[in-house]
This record gives structure tokens, C-alpha cells and sequence, in this order.
């Protein structure tokens, strides 16, 4: 009889370790989850704010370009509008001193 109680408290006591064990082992499976959960969060909050900044700075790229191409372009009208202005300056004084003087 005092064989048979034995047995069934090692058999108790084994069952127990089991479970702990299994306990223990869950509890670290769910921290490495929680673990891996953090990094892949992590990784694409990086990943989206390295994005975000790759956009922006093709946005700002883009619109430097077309600023500089109308910069380009008032500079380029503004010395057609000098020489024209350098070829009609005669006539036009020519013109205006005629003007004033039909008066």
C-alpha cells in the first residue's frame, strides 16, 4: 500500500514538473512573441518614416526643378524684354520727342 502511495506522489510530483515546465516554456514562447512583435513594429515605423522622407525629398526635388525652370524662363524673357527694349529705344525716342513737340 505505502509502494502504491509512492508511486502515485512521484507520479504526482513528475506530473507537476511537467507542468511547470510547460508553464515556463509558455511563458517564454509568449515573451519571445511579444519580443518579435516590438522588432517587426519597429522595423515598420523605421521603414515608413525612411519612405516618408524618401518622398519628401523627391517632392521638394520636383519642385525645385520646376522652380528653377521658371526662374530659367523670367530670366530668359526679361533679356528678350531688355533687348527689345535696347533695339525700339531709338524709335521710341525718336517718337516720343516727336510727340511732345507736335503738342
Amino acid at each position: 500500500m505505502e509502494a502504491i502511495i509512492n508511486k502515485i506522489i512521484s507520479i504526482e510530483n513528475k506530473a507537476r514538473e511537467v507542468l511547470d515546465t510547460t508553464k515556463e516554456e509558455k511563458e517564454n514562447k509568449h515573451k519571445e512573441m511579444l519580443d518579435k512583435v516590438e522588432e517587426l513594429k519597429d522595423k515598420i515605423l523605421h521603414d515608413a518614416n525612411r519612405k516618408v522622407k524618401q518622398l519628401r525629398q523627391r517632392e521638394l526635388d520636383e519642385a525645385q526643378a520646376e522652380a528653377d525652370e521658371y526662374i530659367k524662363k523670367a530670366k530668359e524673357r526679361l533679356e528678350k524684354m531688355k533687348l527689345y527694349g535696347e533695339e525700339k529705344r531709338k524709335i521710341w525716342s525718336d517718337e516720343l520727342v516727336k510727340a511732345v513737340l507736335e503738342r
